[in-house]
C-alpha cells in the first residue's frame, strides 16, 4: 500500500542566491590549487577533491564531520574570483520563471490544461494510484466545467518573489 502524501497550501515561493559573505561563511575550505591530486594520487588540500569537502570513496571518512561515506552529506567549498561571474546555468531557468509570472501581481501563470492535469495527478495521488500517474501525461485532459478555451491562462494564487542577492 502506498502511504498517503502529505501536502499543504504553498504560502510563498522565493528564490535567491547566496551572497559572497554567506558563501564564505558556509564554505569549509577555499579551493586554491587547480590540481586535484598529488603524484601519489591522493587528494590535495585546497584542491578540487579536498578531503574537507567529503569522503572520496566508499571506505572514506569525512575530515569535516567525521562521518562515513554513506552518511556524509558533502560540504561546500569556495573559489575566490577576481570579478563577479554569473552562472549561465541560471539564465534559462530564471527567464522561464520570470516569463511565467504576472508582471502586475507577481503570481505564477499557468495554462488551464496544465493546471487541470496537475489537479488530476493530485487526485490520483490522494487515491493511492501512484503507478498510473505516467498515464496522465499521455492522455488528453478534458476541459474543466465552464471552460471555453484550452489556451486560457489562469493566475495561480502562489506569490512568487524573486530575491536575487548577487
Amino acid at each position: 500500500m502506498v502511504p498517503k502524501p502529505t501536502y499543504d497550501t504553498v504560502q510563498d515561493v522565493s528564490f535567491g542566491l547566496y551572497s559572497p559573505e554567506e558563501i564564505r561563511r558556509l564554505a569549509v575550505c577555499e579551493i586554491t590549487n587547480p590540481l586535484p591530486f598529488d603524484q601519489f594520487r591522493l587528494p590535495i588540500k585546497g584542491g578540487l577533491y579536498d578531503p574537507r569537502l567529503g569522503p572520496l570513496d566508499i571506505r572514506g571518512r569525512c575530515e569535516t564531520c567525521k562521518l562515513l561515506w554513506e552518511q556524509c552529506p558533502g560540504h561546500l567549498g569556495r573559489i575566490e574570483l577576481a570579478v563577479p561571474v554569473y552562472s549561465p546555468f541560471l539564465f534559462t531557468r530564471m527567464f522561464q520563471l520570470l516569463r511565467g509570472s504576472c508582471l502586475f501581481c507577481h503570481n505564477l501563470r499557468i495554462s488551464k490544461p496544465v493546471l487541470r492535469r496537475a489537479e488530476v495527478k493530485l487526485m490520483m495521488l490522494d487515491a493511492g494510484m501512484v503507478e498510473r500517474l505516467p498515464e496522465v501525461d499521455a492522455a488528453p485532459v478534458p476541459p474543466a466545467k465552464g471552460e471555453d478555451s484550452d489556451r486560457a491562462i489562469m493566475i495561480l494564487t502562489i506569490p512568487l518573489s524573486l530575491s536575487l542577492s548577487l
